[in-house]
């Protein structure tokens, strides 16, 4: 018995023909092992550190079994990956944001004019979340009517008015967001949606499902969720933590890909600027689109491991596109009212002579043994040429 698993995992990976590959070559992260209903996850993995999944990717901390229950193929290599930020985003991303959030003092103002009943017409157009200071104020008795009441129309078109400039720019101001994909061969098409039941309880922050060809209502983001429904291979979409997060599942060809969008604000965030997280989603499908295609086939744009996946399980981790990760977080904290923390003792960076790092745990070692492999930046080279034995 013990000869089958080794021959099993021994023919882990292999590249069927027409796989598309779904890892671009600056991945932050990258984490690969096998899906198998009886292969236990070696702990040397979770012992050293390195950036966690997130529970809302659905599959605990990528451990074979919770794989196989995804509905991967058994004992094929499944990868999970933490995408690195664009660096134009994050150039662009902060005057954007204060740009966004000086426009919204400046309606807010505007909008308080239009007195106590703003807030109810607002709820009618499902625009309340735009408008400073709805989250906290009830609606009177008096506010409540039909849409197609002249005079609510008229205030209502008037509120609209008003919006319009905020509204644009909810097109134009991207906030960061961390995206995970997790991808490999699948035997079993359907398998997601018939265990979603059992699968949503492994993440806490609450899971509403989606599937194409039902009905959404009428709320913030949901007109992200009909775009992504009418994808090619989309067989799910969850709307995750009160919309600070999103997954999306695609079964293509033989391929199981799942995607996991989340704004890295805190609970504590101020609650109205988290509101406004759907409104951005709906005024920018295109990005997400874009978000889910495979890097483009060519050299150079598909990640090449420093382990070879079949051998056994493996972590990669890449320092720039982990520092674009933490730039990522620091500007999202900073449009939800997250004041940034301040260490007046930082110390310089060192000289970096590592640029990646991973480490993999083998097959057939009872997950005892640990192989590293370090990839030398510039300076790195340069220091190893100069260096002695002695020094290395």
């Amino acid at each position: 018995m013990a000869l089958a698993v080794l021959l099993a995992l021994a023919s882990c990976g292999r590249v069927r023909k027409g796989t598309p590959q779904w890892f671009a070559s600056d991945v932050a992260v990258l984490r690969c092992t096998v899906a198998a209903p009886n292969l236990r996850p070696p702990p040397l993995l979770d012992e050293l550190p390195s950036p966690p999944l997130p529970t809302g990717l659905l599959a605990r901390s990528q451990d074979p079994l919770a794989l196989d229950q995804l509905g991967f193929e058994r004992d094929r290599v499944v990868c999970a990956s933490l995408q690195s930020p664009d660096p134009q985003l994050l150039e662009r991303a902060p005057a954007a944001i204060d740009e966004f959030l000086a426009l919204r003092r400046e309606i807010g103002g505007q909008l308080a004019r239009l007195g106590p009943c703003r807030c109810t017409h607002a709820a009618l157009v499902d625009a309340s979340g735009l408008v400073p200071g709805c989250l906290r104020r009830a609606s009177a008795d008096r506010c409540r009517g039909e849409p197609d009441d002249p005079q609510i129309r008229a205030e209502i078109e008037r509120l609209m008015q008003l919006l319009a400039p905020l509204q644009r720019k909810l097109a134009t101001t991207e906030i960061p967001r961390l995206h995970w994909r997790l991808a490999g061969p699948s035997d079993r098409p359907g398998h997601f949606v018939a265990r979603a039941s059992q699968l949503l309880a492994r993440h806490s922050g609450g899971s509403e499902l989606f599937l194409p060809r039902t009905p959404l209502p009428p709320r913030p983001g949901s007109r992200l969720i009909t775009a992504l429904l009418n994808l090619d291979g989309v067989v799910a979409v969850l709307r995750q933590d009160s919309g600070r997060a999103l997954l999306v599942v695609r079964e293509l060809d033989d391929e199981l890909i799942l995607d996991h969008f989340a704004y890295p604000v805190a609970e504590g965030s101020d609650p109205e600027l988290v509101l406004l997280l759907p409104y951005f989603d709906d005024a920018q499908i295109a990005r997400t689109r874009r978000a889910l295609a495979a890097p483009a086939q060519i050299r150079g744009q598909i990640r090449v491991p420093l382990f070879r996946p079949r051998r056994g399980s493996f972590v990669e981790l890449d320092h720039a596109a982990l520092a674009r990760v933490d730039r990522a977080v620091t500007i999202a904290a900073s449009f939800a009212g997250e004041a940034p923390t301040r260490d007046e003792a930082a110390p310089p960076e060192p000289m970096l002579l590592v640029d990646r790092l991973a480490y993999q745990v083998p097959y057939g070692h009872d997950g005892q043994r640990l192989r590293a492999r370090l990839r030398l930046s510039d300076a790195g080279r340069r220091w190893r040429t100069d260096a002695g034995e002695g020094q290395l």
